[in-house]
């Protein structure tokens, strides 16, 4: 049996969650993104091993798709999105941030909770890059090379035009200042 569990988050969890986010944006602009992709992927990749509750392991997968977002060299994600994507990492890996990960059942609530967050956030990132993955795959066996990569860029370009839109249009009951 499942229990689901409604938290309301106030203004003072907000202002501990955007120092403790702003923390992490710190450690990204001196870092190389290259070293934060690697170490989160092989926390990620070793998850399996680790004692975690089921409402932090059902998101893991979602990190992993959005590290494949930011390396994916066709869709060249916008700095600012990579930005937050790598922030939301640095912190998952952090294990001393909000609750430290070693606090047995509730040590990865807020790693959980920066990711649910974040997929609000970018839910219109995460629709335009699943499009462009799909017409992707849709052009891989059916068009020659040089034209493929014509047909990527006009598509990455109207999807990330899309989404710009969409973000500035659709708040979905996020605060007006970003949390992430």
């Amino acid at each position: 049996m499942a229990i689901v569990v409604k938290i309301k988050i106030t203004n003072k969890d907000i202002r501990a969650l955007r120092k403790a986010m702003q923390n992490a944006r710190d450690t990204i602009r001196s870092a190389d993104e290259h070293d934060i992709l690697e170490a989160a992927r092989t926390l990620l990749d070793d998850f399996d091993s680790r004692q975690a509750p089921d409402f932090v392991r059902e998101r893991v997968p979602k990190l992993v798709a959005m590290t494949d977002m930011l390396e994916d060299t066709d869709w060249e994600l916008p700095k600012r999105q990579r930005e937050k994507i790598l922030a939301a990492l640095v912190y998952f890996g952090d294990p001393d941030d909000l609750i430290p990960d070693d606090v047995p059942g509730l040590g990865l609530l807020d790693d959980a909770i920066v990711n649910e967050l974040l997929l609000l956030e970018l839910k219109h990132v995460i629709e335009a890059y699943r499009d462009f993955c799909r017409y992707r795959s849709s052009l891989m066996t059916t068009v020659p090379e040089s034209v493929r990569i014509e047909r990527l860029e006009k598509r990455r370009w109207a999807l990330h035009g899309r989404m710009q839109r969409r973000m500035r249009t659709d708040r979905s009951g996020l605060p007006s200042r970003s949390l992430i």
